[in-house]
């Protein structure tokens, strides 16, 4: 019994620090130096977002992720999903896809309002803008290539990288296709391959890049 209340009592007492550390207030944290990946950019803001970049910024972070996929017109733009329903207000009952979207059209979705109102209005931003942001604000991007990308498109993607002031960043994806074709063209950046498992043709996919 004396081991159950103790035990208890240090379950209570680790509770009580997490709470605690989870109800600091944001402005107590911000200008931190965490060496971290934001993943899409700092929660509190629309995913994939300027703005959530922007607050990684402030947060502290020196690393943000984002994801890149390409509408009808073949612009590159920063969303996770293949749809655009999850993340911007939309009214449709179907899916619709980003790729069936000229950027035009896209660009007349609010991608800010789902998250927090004082986000209204909040663009999907283009790949451009990203990478400028990252150049304003120090920081560097880890870009995932999702799939459906051309040849054409990553060497595009490449470009606005060597066009910019980024001396490296670290490219992600499952396409193995993709990272063989940046090697080449980017031979100084680190590339990252995204598996569900770890398997011995994955692996050996790599070494053949070298």
């Amino acid at each position: 019994k004396k081991k159950l209340a103790a035990l208890a009592f240090c379950l209570l007492l680790v509770i009580s620090v997490v709470l605690c550390g989870c109800s600091q207030n944001v402005e107590a944290n911000k200008n931190r130096k965490i060496n971290s990946v934001n993943h899409r950019g700092y929660g509190d803001a629309p995913e994939n977002t300027l703005s959530a970049y922007r607050l990684s910024k402030e947060m502290g972070f020196t690393m943000v992720e984002c994801d890149v996929c390409f509408t009808k017109d073949g612009q590159a733009v920063l969303l996770h999903d293949d749809t655009v329903n999850r993340t911007s207000n939309i009214n449709s009952q179907g899916k619709v896809k980003i790729s069936d979207l000229t950027l035009a059209e896209a660009r007349e979705l609010d991608f800010g309002s789902l998250k927090n109102d004082k986000y209204k209005g909040e663009k999907i931003p283009t790949y451009q803008e990203f990478i400028d942001l990252c150049v304003e604000l120090e920081l560097y991007p880890y870009i995932e290539i999702k799939n459906g990308a051309t040849a054409e498109q990553v060497a595009s993607l490449a470009e606005v990288v060597a066009n910019s002031e980024l001396t490296t960043v670290t490219w992600i994806a499952r396409n193995i296709d993709f990272l063989s074709q940046l090697a080449e063209i980017r031979p100084n950046d680190r590339l990252g391959l995204i598996v569900n498992i770890v398997s011995s043709k994955s692996i050996n996919a790599l070494a053949e890049i070298d």
